[in-house]
């Protein structure tokens, strides 16, 4: 992960983030958060033991940015000509399939 890669102790951090959902969900971690949530906020955590001070900013994303903005439209105009992916938690997985598989008893 990067934040384990590039934090140095004893400096202050500042990231910027695009990602809202991750953002709040780091805000109210619980035993039943996504995996991936999990493990993001132990490394966040074990980052502050290390460094001054730790700031986590969510910023729209490419909203106004020319290059992001261009970047956003050949993104859009490639997923519209291919198969749509969804990527979803593990856990979110297992519960789908468990209801699905209940719903066919």
């Amino acid at each position: 992960m990067a934040i384990k890669l590039h934090v140095k102790d004893n400096n202050n951090y500042t990231i910027l983030t695009n990602s809202k959902s991750v953002s709040e969900s780091l805000k109210s971690v619980t035993h039943k958060s996504p995996f991936v949530i999990l493990v993001l906020h132990k490394n966040l955590r074990s980052t502050l033991n290390h460094t001054l001070s730790f700031k986590l900013i969510w910023v729209p994303g490419h909203k106004g940015i020319a290059p992001s903005d261009a970047a956003d439209r050949l993104a859009k105009s490639i997923n519209e000509k291919t198969e749509k992916w969804q990527i979803v938690a593990a856990e979110d997985l297992i519960v789908a399939i468990r209801k699905n598989y209940n719903g066919k008893k």
